[in-house]
């Protein structure tokens, strides 16, 4: 029997706490962003793959992801998820 569930997440956006005005700035931590969310998207990878789930599809917009596999596993799953993500 397998289960979905939906998890929230939040990605930092550091855009918000710099003043934009410098383009090389945007540039940088555009850049940054885009490294903090790959270094996400392994660690969430890695953590659905540790608890035997797989993503079926993710919201990046409203930040959720939805996650399929025996129910135990992705309540497991869900829970980890929300431990890195910090909530």
């Amino acid at each position: 029997m397998t289960d979905s569930t939906l998890v929230n997440y939040n990605i930092p956006n550091p855009e918000q706490h710099f003043d934009n005005s410098s383009a090389c700035l945007v540039q940088s931590l555009c850049e940054r962003r885009t490294r903090m969310n790959d270094i996400f998207l392994n660690l969430l990878a890695a953590t659905v793959e540790k608890h035997g789930c797989r993503i079926v599809d993710m919201d990046i917009e409203n930040h959720t992801i939805n996650l399929d596999g025996p129910e135990e596993n992705v309540h497991a799953c869900a829970e980890a998820i929300a431990n890195l993500v910090g909530d």
